[in-house]
C-alpha cells in the first residue's frame, strides 16, 4: 500500500522540510541531525519516542504531512510518550480524530495512534505464539511497528543485521510479518492457534488433575463403584432400623412410666401461663394509659381554678392610662359593654364564670369515673398475679416430677441406647467416608471425560489448521520471485568479483544467502549493506507486484558509513544509489524512499531535500 510523507515542520518553528514521491535526500555532516530526522519520519509511522535524542524532544512536537493508501493525513504528534500526550489526526473530509499514544493505559473505548496506523493499511490485530514452535506459548501482539521493520534500515543495523534479526524478540516478530507477507501464516491461523492454546492449557489443567487423583485413588481401600453403592444402601436401611428401634423404646417406656401424660400436663401449663402472661401485659398497658390519664384531667382542673381566678379579677380593671404607652386614655373609651383597649364589645363576667364552672364540674367527675377504673384495674391485675403464681408453681412440680421419670427411663435403658447410639456413630462415620468416596469418584470420572472431550477437540482444531496452511506451490513461487528480484539488484551492483550474485532466502530463518554465504558470513560491512538494501528493495518490488500488503516507503540510514572515499568503494557506493533509483523510477513514483547519508554521489544533488551544516543544524543550537 502507498505511505509517503510530503511535509514534516516543527510548529512554532521557521524550519519546515518537503519531500516528494521517489527519491529523498537528507545529507550533512556527522552530528547535524540527519538520523534525527529520518528517525522523526518512522516516528510518523509509529515507532516510539524514546528513538530520539534529547535535543530534539525539546522541540516538543512534529506536524506531518502524510498519505496512506489513498487519503491524505495532517499529524501532529507530540514529542513525549506520557500518558496525557494525544496525538491529533486530521482529514480534509473528516475533521480530526483524537488519538493516545503507547503510554496510555489501554481502554476499549480509546484508540491508539499505533492501531489507527494499522487499521489504515488494513493489518489486523493479532496475537502471535511467543515461540512458534510451541502454540501453547504465552501470546503476543503483532502491531504496525512490526511491519515497519521490512521499511527501515537503521544507521546501527544497516552493516550488521536484517530487520533486527539480531535481537530474539524483533526476530521472532521479523518471522511472522514475513510469513503473513508471503501467505505461510494468516489471520485465520492465528485465531486458529489462539483457539488451539486454549484447548492445550485446558488439557494441561485437566491432565494434572487427573494424575493428581489418579495418584490418590490408586492408594484408597475402595471397591468398585457397584460395590460402594451397595454398600451404601445397606448402611442406610440399618441407620433406618436403628432410628425406628430407638423411636419404638421411647414410646414404649413413655407410656409405661406416665412421662407422656407428664409431658403434656407441663405444655398445658406452659400454653396457661403464656396467656395469664399476655392478659397481665395488657392490664398494666392499660393501667399506665389510664393513670396518665388521671394526670392530665388533674392538670386540667388547676388552668381552669387559675383561668376562673383571673377573669374575675381582671374583669374589675376601669383603665385610665394606656398600659402601652402610659399616656391618659380618653374619658369617651371607657363606653359601658365594651373594651377600654380594643374598643370591642365585651361579653359579661358573669357568662365565662358559669363556663368555667361548668366545665371544672365536667372534668371532675371525669377524674372521679378514672378512678375508679383504675380501683377495679389494680384489684384484676393482683388476682392475674396471683394465678400466675399458683401455675408457676404447679409448671415446677411437673418438671420435677418429669425429670425423675426421665432418669429412671434413661438407667432403665441405658446399656440398650448406648449401644444403638454407638452403632449409629459408626455407621454414619462410614456412610459420610463413602459419600465422600462416591462424590471423589464422581469428580474422576468428570475430569476424565472433560479429558477426552478436550483431546477431541485438540485433534480437530490441529487439523483445522492444518487445512487452513496456504498452498505451498504458491508460497514457494512468491520467495522464488523475491529471491529473483533480489538477485537482479545485486547484479547490477559492483560486488566483489569472487561472489556469485545469486541470491536465496533461506526457508528456516527468512534471512538472505547470498552466492551460498549466509548473511554473518559476510565479513565485509560494504558487502552487508549492499545485500540489506538489495534485500529491502526486492521486497518492496515483489509486495508491489504482488499485491502483499508492505507499506510502499523505506528508510535508509548511512549507507557510505561502510565505504571509503578512494578505490572501488566510491562506485560501489554509486551503483547502490543507482538501483535504489532505478526502484523508485520502476514502481512509478509509488515508492518514497528516505536516505540520510554524509555522502552523496556525483549525480544524485537533484535528490537532496535538505542540506544540513554546522550552521544549519535539524534543531538549532
Amino acid at each position: 500500500m502507498k505511505a509517503s510523507i510530503s511535509r514534516i515542520e516543527f510548529p512554532g518553528e521557521a524550519r519546515s522540510t518537503a519531500l516528494t514521491p521517489g527519491l529523498n535526500i537528507i545529507t550533512g555532516p556527522i552530528s547535524t541531525g540527519k538520523s534525527q530526522f529520518l528517525r522523526l519520519c518512522r516516528i510518523v509511522f509509529g515507532s516510539k519516542v524514546k528513538e530520539l535524542g534529547p535535543e530534539v524532544r525539546a522541540m516538543q512536537a512534529i506536524r506531518a504531512s502524510l498519505t496512506i493508501g489513498k487519503n491524505d493525513y495532517t499529524v501532529y504528534r507530540p514529542l513525549t510518550d506520557t500518558a496525557r500526550a494525544k496525538i491529533v489526526v486530521s482529514t480534509v473530509n473528516h475533521g480530526h480524530l483524537v488519538l493516545e499514544n503507547e503510554a496510555k493505559p489501554y481502554r476499549k473505548s480509546e484508540t491508539r495512534y499505533s492501531e489507527w496506523l494499522a487499521s489504515c493499511f488494513g493489518f489486523q490485530k493479532l496475537y502471535v505464539p511467543s515461540a512458534p514452535t510451541r502454540i501453547e506459548s504465552d501470546p503476543n501482539p503483532l502491531g504496525i511497528r512490526d511491519y515497519m521493520m521490512y521499511c527501515s534500515l537503521p544507521k546501527d543495523e544497516i552493516a550488521s543485521e536484517v530487520f533486527s534479526h539480531e535481537h530474539p524478540h524483533k526476530n521472532i516478530k521479523r518471522r511472522y510479518v514475513f510469513e503473513l507477507l508471503y501467505g505461510i501464516y494468516s489471520a485465520e491461523i492465528a485465531n486458529q492457534q489462539s483457539r488451539l492454546r486454549e484447548i492445550r492449557h485446558a488439557r494441561a489443567n485437566l491432565e494434572i488433575q487427573s494424575k493428581a487423583i489418579d495418584s490418590v485413588y490408586d492408594d484408597l481401600p475402595w471397591g468398585s463403584s457397584s460395590d460402594l453403592e451397595s454398600e451404601l444402601q445397606n448402611i442406610d436401611a440399618r441407620l433406618q432400623m436403628i432410628h425406628d428401634q430407638q423411636v419404638n423404646i421411647r414410646v414404649e417406656s413413655e407410656e409405661q412410666s406416665g412421662i407422656g401424660s407428664l409431658r403434656r400436663q407441663l405444655l398445658t401449663t406452659e400454653e396457661k401461663i403464656g396467656v395469664l402472661s399476655n392478659e397481665i401485659e395488657d392490664l398494666e398497658n392499660g393501667l399506665a394509659i389510664r393513670k396518665r390519664t388521671s394526670r392530665q384531667l388533674r392538670s386540667q382542673i388547676g388552668k381552669l381554678s387559675r383561668a376562673m381566678t383571673a377573669t374575675g379579677a381582671f374583669g374589675q380593671y376601669n383603665y385610665v392610662k394606656c398600659p402601652v404607652c402610659s399616656q391618659s386614655l380618653p374619658e369617651n373609651r371607657n363606653l359601658p359593654g365594651h373594651c377600654a383597649l380594643c374598643l370591642q364589645p365585651s361579653s359579661p363576667q358573669e357568662d365565662i364564670l358559669e363556663e368555667l364552672v361548668a366545665e371544672q364540674l365536667r372534668i371532675s367527675r371525669q377524674i372521679d369515673e378514672t378512678e375508679h377504673l383504675l380501683e377495679e384495674s389494680e384489684e384484676a391485675l393482683e388476682s392475674l398475679w396471683e394465678r400466675r403464681t399458683t401455675l408457676d408453681d404447679e409448671r415446677k412440680r411437673i418438671s420435677e416430677a418429669l425429670s425423675l421419670r426421665l432418669d429412671t427411663f434413661v438407667s432403665d435403658k441405658e446399656e440398650t441406647l448406648v449401644s444403638l447410639a454407638e452403632e449409629r456413630g459408626r455407621l454414619a462415620e462410614r456412610a459420610s467416608s463413602l459419600n465422600d468416596a462416591r462424590m471423589f469418584m464422581s469428580r474422576r470420572g468428570q475430569i476424565k471425560g472433560a479429558l477426552e472431550t478436550v483431546l477431541g477437540e485438540e485433534e480437530e482444531a490441529v487439523e483445522a489448521l492444518e487445512e487452513l496452511r496456504g498452498d505451498s506451490r504458491v508460497v514457494q513461487s512468491r520467495i522464488a520471485r523475491l529471491e529473483q528480484r533480489m538477485s537482479e539488484l545485486l547484479s547490477r551492483m559492483r560486488l566483489p568479483a569472487f561472489l556469485d550474485a545469486r541470491a536465496q532466502i533461506s526457508r528456516a530463518n527468512y534471512l538472505p544467502i547470498v552466492g551460498g554465504r549466509t548473511f554473518g558470513e559476510l565479513l565485509s560491512e560494504g558487502l552487508t549493506v549492499e545485500v540489506n538494501i538489495a534485500h529491502a528493495l526486492a521486497h518492496q518490488l515483489v509486495s508491489a507486484e504482488l499485491n502483499l500488503g508492505l507499506p510502499k516507503i523505506l528508510f535508509i540510514d548511512s549507507p557510505s558509513s561502510a565505504f571509503g572515499k578512494e578505490g572501488f568503494d566510491p562506485k560501489r557506493l554509486h551503483s547502490i544509489y543507482e538501483q535504489i533509483r532505478h526502484v523508485c523510477s520502476e514502481l512509478a513514483g509509488d515508492l518514497q524512499v528516505i536516505i540520510a547519508d554524509n555522502h552523496v554521489p556525483d549525480g544524485f544533488d537533484r535528490f537532496i531535500r535538505l542540506r544540513l551544516s554546522e550552521h544549519e543544524r535539524l534543531v538549532p543550537s
